[in-house]
């Protein structure tokens, strides 16, 4: 490994991106803080860091001097930020990534708060120190946030996390039992505090799909959401957990105008959400249904899979007159 990057010192006068992705021992964590270095000062924007479970990686390096550095994308994994107030050097920082990691409440609150440029913030399969994970700098620029993970749960999105991130603008969220889903009991309603959301995807594995009018919680908490993708899957490894008892109130949502259900089956569950969308989104203009399934490539960009078989004219007639039975609506339904 040393013969193969000690050639950094002598490269390029200027590095735009740089991915170091292997598995390092305690001696190797002198020569990755100098390539690291190497990099900062020759104005790398980009920088992919995974080390290894080998050695307890800190980073930013206790080496680095207080000068500031250009990097605006950073993306770790397997690392420590146990030294978050090295983050005060990247104050260009406007999008973070942070997977497979340990994270405390005093290391995101160190590095939100050192990196007030921040605009996306990406967190998948860390493991909290803590139970109450806060995101609340005050003037923290944050409008877009991914979670894969079992951080929140809908208790902590709609009575923290709106108020920690009042900016949002995009949120994109995935539940892998309905362990993470916890709602408040009725007749307890969510207070409306999402106010700048925009676009919400809510991407679910659970027990089953017999009733998913819980997702509406989602929807009173977000009055100004305009777009909503779902994609919901049933799996027999979650089926020790007990369904949820929700009834929607007598809600109505003004500024939804586009939904995309994802891996769309037709079943009861799947029907009433949507019924339920037709009745509440007053000025919804089109919902789509597919059969593809949705999910996250690296980076958190949301691809899809696309299912080989088509709607057939019968099919889509049928759910057409089930959808709209008894509901007057002027949105387009889309069959893909």
């Amino acid at each position: 490994m040393r013969q193969q990057f000690s050639g950094l010192k002598d490269g390029p006068t200027t590095i735009r991106k740089l991915s170091l992705k292997f598995s390092a021992e305690k001696k190797d964590v002198a020569m990755l803080d100098g390539w690291i270095l190497s990099a900062l000062e020759r104005g790398v924007c980009e920088l992919k860091l995974s080390p290894g479970m080998l050695v307890d990686y800190v980073f930013p390096p206790q080496s680095l001097n207080s000068g500031g550095y250009s990097l605006t994308k950073l993306k770790l994994c397997q690392c420590s930020l146990s030294n978050h107030a090295g983050f005060s050097m990247f104050g260009s920082l406007s999008s973070l990534s942070l997977e497979d990691m340990r994270i405390s409440k005093d290391d995101m609150q160190g590095v939100l708060q050192n990196c007030r440029r921040l605009k996306s913030l990406y967190l998948a399969h860390c493991s909290l120190c803590d139970t109450d994970l806060s995101i609340a700098p005050p003037d923290l620029q944050l409008k877009e946030l991914a979670i894969y993970t079992d951080l929140a749960g809908t208790n902590y999105i709609l009575r923290k996390l709106s108020t920690d991130l009042p900016r949002s603008r995009s949120l994109n969220l995935v539940f892998r039992s309905y362990k993470d889903v916890e709602v408040p009991c009725p007749p307890a309603r969510p207070p409306a505090r999402f106010g700048n959301l925009k676009s919400l995807t809510v991407n679910v594995v659970i027990n089953s799909k017999k009733d998913l009018l819980w997702m509406a919680i989602l929807l009173e908490a977000a009055p100004f959401l305009e777009t909503l993708q779902t994609c919901v899957k049933a799996s027999d490894y979650y089926s020790r957990f007990t369904a949820i008892s929700w009834k929607p109130s007598d809600f109505v949502h003004r500024h939804l105008e586009e939904v995309k259900m994802y891996n769309f089956e037709g079943n009861c569950g799947e029907m009433a959400f949507a019924r339920l969308l037709l009745a509440k989104a007053v000025d919804l203009k089109s919902i789509t249904f597919t059969r593809d399934y949705l999910f996250a490539l690296a980076g958190w960009k949301l691809d899809h899979t696309e299912y080989p078989k088509q709607w057939t004219e019968q099919q889509t007639s049928v759910l057409l007159k089930q959808f709209t039975e008894g509901i007057s609506t002027s949105a387009r339904l889309v069959f893909r």
